[in-house]
């Protein structure tokens, strides 16, 4: 696996517009670039052509590899059901090989998983459910009940260091528990409930690397740095690379 294969996320920098965070990743060696549809300034309308988001993101020898969708909601089930597929088509349209599903509960999510599941099958997609505090999946028993009341192994799971990490668990939990479903691991550090760069912190990310490396692990690698009041993200990117360098390459 070489570092062609590394996603950055767009949420090193919320502010920023698209316009701007392309050529900035680009410009510190990302090729790849992790979207929301929502929170972010940097945010893709779903509703748009495709076409003109994979020409703005190759003017900058960029790509776009994965997106957030939007949320299955406990009330008005259709209309968000329809977004959630036609955000997935979006995605496979910019040539996205990921999707994250999000719901407003985790009821959302058991009931429209599978269907959504069917819905973008054929897309060429894989869809992974998130580790995240304050969603309906926040630590490994609720990914496990995730996957229960989906039932569904089409659904993956993403290996979320930092968000694993705040719930008082370790990528050894997650791993040992749905190892076989993960799919996407998303790289972040934390040091007292804050996000710091990658290495700086309390997450044990080199032994979490070094493993998955032995084991041979095939899937996407997503840098997710939230630094606030820490200036620039973009020298905290640029090491973010380098620090995963050895793992990723050779």
């Amino acid at each position: 696996m070489s570092l062609d294969r590394l996603i950055v996320s767009c949420c090193a920098n919320p502010e920023m517009p698209l316009i701007h965070t392309l050529p900035d990743y680009a410009g510190v060696g990302y090729t790849r670039y992790e979207a929301f549809v929502d929170w972010v300034k940097s945010a893709l309308d779903y509703t748009a052509d495709p076409g003109e988001y994979r020409a703005l993101a190759a003017g900058h020898g960029m790509t776009f590899a994965s997106l957030h969708l939007p949320r299955f909601t406990d009330d008005e089930q259709e209309r968000s059901f329809g977004e959630a597929v036609q955000a997935a088509r979006f995605a496979a349209g910019l040539g996205m090989s990921v999707v994250y599903p999000r719901a407003t509960s985790m009821a959302a999510l058991v009931r429209d998983g599978k269907p959504f599941l069917d819905a973008v099958e054929g897309l060429g997609l894989t869809v992974a459910v998130e580790i995240h505090k304050g969603f309906p999946v926040y630590n490994v028993a609720s990914l496990l009940e995730a996957f229960e009341g989906v039932g569904d192994s089409r659904l993956k799971a993403v290996l979320e260091m930092g968000h694993l990490h705040l719930a008082g668990e370790t990528w050894r939990d997650c791993w040992a528990a749905a190892g076989d479903r993960v799919a996407v691991v998303h790289l972040k550090d934390i040091r007292d409930g804050k996000s710091v760069p990658l290495g700086a912190g309390e997450v044990d990310l080199t032994a979490m690397l070094s493993h998955l490396r032995s084991v041979g692990f095939a899937g996407e690698y997503v840098v997710e740095l939230l630094l606030k009041d820490q200036g620039s993200p973009l020298p905290h990117l640029a090491a973010a690379r380098e620090f995963v360098r050895p793992y990723l390459e050779g």
